[in-house]
């Protein structure tokens, strides 16, 4: 009886990824007078208070994020990488939208491309040293040199 009440609650277990029901009281069972419809009415398995799909509690939720300086500085600081990624990713859609209506060359192209592709080295480079992230100063760098290289864009 014993295991496979255990083995119930280790296939909930498994299966949701939190336990459901307490292990410690049987599911079913002869109550002192042989009935089973008493045991199963009063051993019945209690539930725990955060089920996968409840909101969480108050308490339960995390701390608001001056709570933990370090997290909320490193979400900043993937942040700006993002911002910084969407502007090279914008700009190479540019080149090539240009080129396709004519208004560059394909060397032209290539040549703006090139500077793109040398602010992304630059990008990766700085992120990898910071954990994935970019400081103010090293976005303030890097979204120079992509304004210097839509001005080349917007140029010609």
């Amino acid at each position: 009886m014993k295991l496979a009440n255990a083995l119930l609650a280790a296939a909930l277990m498994a299966g949701s990824g939190a336990s459901l029901l307490r292990a410690d009281k049987p599911i079913i069972g002869p109550d002192s007078a042989g009935s089973n419809a008493a045991v199963a009415a009063s051993s019945a398995p209690e539930a725990i208070p955060s089920a996968p799909d409840a909101a969480p509690s108050a308490p339960e939720m995390a701390p608001a994020a001056t709570d933990r300086p370090h997290q909320a500085a490193s979400q900043k600081a993937l942040a700006r990488h993002q911002q910084v990624t969407k502007r090279l990713n914008k700009q190479n859609k540019e080149i090539a939208a240009k080129i396709a209506a004519g208004t560059l060359t394909q060397a032209q192209g290539n040549a703006l491309g090139e500077h793109d592709r040398k602010i992304r080295a630059k990008e990766r480079a700085l992120s990898l040293k910071n954990g994935g992230g970019l400081s103010k100063a090293e976005q303030a760098e890097l979204n120079s040199r992509l304004n210097d290289n839509l001005g080349r864009i917007n140029a010609k």
